[in-house]
């Protein structure tokens, strides 16, 4: 039994798809599950139409939608020669279509997103995403069999953030997905979704496809789980910003979830959580490249010992000038409560304000509880430098960091744990973590 996760970034670009298809027919000796999640940037676009028609703007909502099932239909043009074929998967396209500017009317007149509304909305990108793949493996003779996820996941009804009830879930796979590997050889299903109890339809969170992916090859009794990507394993920096961060070939379960706590995408804390209690090994490889480095994460590896740089966006910062003892009390109290610590990125408190750094979806919950004094909110990013040995004392002078500083919200260094962290503007992390990373090596 082989479990595969084909992520967006590489379905969405030129030849993604013959490289899918190169993936798969290396994989004939054992029953596959193939797991996929939503092509680049569509989930992002379709949250954003869901919110401008809560905030009453229906047509922009629509339009993006529109060009949405647009780009689908002309990329799968490409991809799809047989008629028949083709207008099948237009067909499911233009039935999303309408049920999703079913949604969107309905916010542009209530003004109210729920997380439940939200989660159905976002279900579609790896819906369409699951078709399509699905009518092109039927186009090139890839016999197979197609199961929506839903079908198989349960989650509890935490929606926007669902977790997975293992037991639920378990059955629906032993009577429902392991016949289906032993008919077929080939199981295609999609990440990221899931339904609860009730039937609702709930999402797991952001890059939670691969928790999906980690999910069915612990139900499965897997030991490995390769994640096809678009990049050739893990780096000590986003290449994108510096084209020579080293390659990283190996990390433990506990480098892996402090990684994944602090942003390094592909990597999911919970995904992490199931890997390492059953010794799932992780795998992440390019589709485009296979041959080229990958990283394995695994529980016999070495800590890793070089600086290893990592950018958790989407975060808000938070400034609250407290007006009394007792605003100081409440704050504390409202900081101190699970469900909000346990979101929370970070905070500090003196004796007359408070700095807060948390997830955006926070922000207007904490907004909410300003009884504790005023808040400045400001978006941010958190730069996180692991093993900043060679630089923490340069960090901790301002003056080394004056061109910087007007970008910098606040700097925490950690020196037992050996960890660094930057709070910053979003737009300026390239230019920071450029130059910190010339000035380590």
């Amino acid at each position: 039994m082989e479990v595969i996760k084909i992520g967006g970034a590489v379905l969405g670009k030129t030849g993604g798809f013959d490289c899918m298809l190169n993936i798969i027919k290396n994989y004939t000796s054992k029953p596959l599950l193939i797991v996929i999640s939503a092509f680049a940037s569509e989930t992002r676009q379709l949250e954003s139409a869901a919110r401008l028609a809560e905030s009453g703007n229906e047509p922009d909502a629509k339009n993006i939608i529109s060009s949405i099932i647009k780009e689908l239909n002309k990329f799968s043009e490409k991809l799809i020669p047989n008629k028949s074929h083709l207008s099948n998967l237009k067909s499911i396209f233009k039935k999303g279509e309408k049920e999703i500017l079913n949604f969107l009317r309905g916010l542009s007149i209530t003004n109210e997103l729920t997380p439940r509304t939200l989660d159905v909305i976002l279900s579609y990108g790896e819906y369409f995403a699951l078709q399509t793949v699905n009518q092109f493996l039927i186009e090139k003779g890839i016999k197979h069999e197609c199961i929506d996820s839903t079908s198989l996941i349960v989650s509890d009804t935490n929606f926007g953030n669902a977790n997975p009830l293992l037991p639920e879930t378990s059955a629906k796979v032993d009577t429902i997905l392991k016949p289906a590997l032993c008919n077929n050889s080939i199981v295609l299903t999609q990440g990221f979704v899931a339904r609860d109890l009730l039937g609702e339809i709930t999402t797991m969170g952001i890059e939670s496809s691969n928790l999906t992916a980690t999910l069915y090859a612990e139900l499965l009794g897997t030991k490995k789980l390769t994640i096809w990507t678009d990049v050739n394993g893990f780096r000590t920096a986003d290449p994108k910003i510096i084209p020579n961060a080293k390659p990283i070939k190996e990390m433990n379960y506990k480098d892996a979830y402090f990684a994944s706590v602090n942003g390094l995408k592909l990597l999911y804390p919970a995904m992490v959580d199931h890997a390492s209690e059953k010794n799932i090994k992780l795998i992440y490889r390019s589709a485009f490249e296979p041959e080229r480095n990958q990283t394995i994460v695994h529980k016999d590896a070495n800590s890793i010992a070089q600086q290893l740089f990592i950018i958790k966006e989407n975060l808000s910062f938070i400034k609250i000038n407290l007006t009394s003892s007792k605003s100081k009390e409440d704050a504390e109290n409202f900081l101190n409560n699970r469900e909000i610590k346990s979101r929370l990125f970070g905070y500090s408190i003196n004796q007359d304000t408070i700095q807060i750094i948390a997830p955006g979806f926070l922000t207007n919950k904490i907004k909410s509880a300003e009884s504790f004094g005023s808040a400045i909110i400001e978006p941010c990013s958190v730069i996180t430098i692991l093993n900043p040995d060679m630089i923490m004392e340069y960090i901790s002078n301002n003056k080394n960091l004056k061109k910087y500083l007007p970008g910098i919200f606040n700097i925490n260094i950690n020196y037992s744990d050996k960890i660094a962290r930057l709070a910053v503007k979003p737009g300026t992390e390239k230019e920071i973590i450029t130059h910190l990373y010339q000035k380590m090596n």
